[in-house]
């Protein structure tokens, strides 16, 4: 029976050759690892179910951080990839979507977004407008018009937001100073705005006599007596 053996070894290929006398393990076949990976993921939905508050709190925060860890372990190739993978998963998701599917996530963004701009503090509200600015001026390029940008900005003023970061906003100094009123502007300003630019000659200013520059600068005992002494109507 050996000599059999040993002459029909010769003739059985190589694989057979190197699992001959080897157990077959079927544990590994389709069936039963797909039958394997729903009892776990069964298993892990209950496990799930039955958390605390505190547990699931846990859980998310060591997942987190090991996720923060790995990630920042990557390559810029593995993180390339990484990208390309998830939107294009996100993509063939919602590729398969049905229409009310696509209305229920759209509404649960928009309600998480309502809840996270109400709560938001005005530095994380300045961060957030100032990075969604920058977002949209890189997307529409540099040698796009920057028309759609200040289309209606004044009506939709935001005073957080600092607008002296922009390429395409000079502020300059108001260095023009009127000779009559002293007031100030710059020099690239619209003209006409004091004295129609200077077309209009006013007569200079006379000094006032003493009393009544006096009792207009309120250092009188006479302007102090008649401060004290008037009284506001009601309405």
């Amino acid at each position: 029976m050996s000599s059999f053996c040993a002459k029909t070894a010769g003739l059985l290929p190589n694989h057979f050759k190197a699992n001959a006398g080897k157990s077959v393990d079927f544990s590994r076949s389709p069936h039963r690892k797909a039958t394997r990976n729903a009892a776990d993921d069964a298993a892990n939905s209950i496990r799930r179910y039955q958390e605390t508050t505190a547990e699931k709190t846990a859980r998310n925060t060591a997942k987190a951080a090991a996720t923060s860890i790995r990630r920042s372990l990557e390559s810029m190739a593995e993180k390339t990839a990484r990208h390309a993978a998830d939107a294009a998963g996100t993509s063939a998701a919602r590729a398969l979507e049905s229409s009310a599917q696509k209305r229920t996530w759209r509404q649960r963004d928009a309600i998480s977004t309502s809840v996270a701009r109400a709560v938001e503090v005005p530095t994380e509200r300045l961060e957030r407008l100032q990075t969604g600015s920058q977002r949209r001026h890189a997307q529409r390029g540099l040698c796009s018009s920057p028309k759609l940008f200040w289309f209606k900005l004044a009506f939709n003023y935001e005073p957080v937001l600092r607008l002296s970061g922009r390429k395409d906003l000079q502020i300059e100094s108001m260095s023009v100073v009127f000779g009559h009123c002293n007031a100030k502007k710059s020099i690239g300003e619209s003209a006409g705005l004091c004295r129609s630019d200077g077309k209009v000659q006013l007569p200079p200013f006379q000094e006032l006599p003493a009393p009544w520059k006096a009792l207009l600068e309120g250092s009188s005992p006479v302007s102090s007596q008649k401060s004290d002494s008037t009284t506001v109507p009601s309405r």
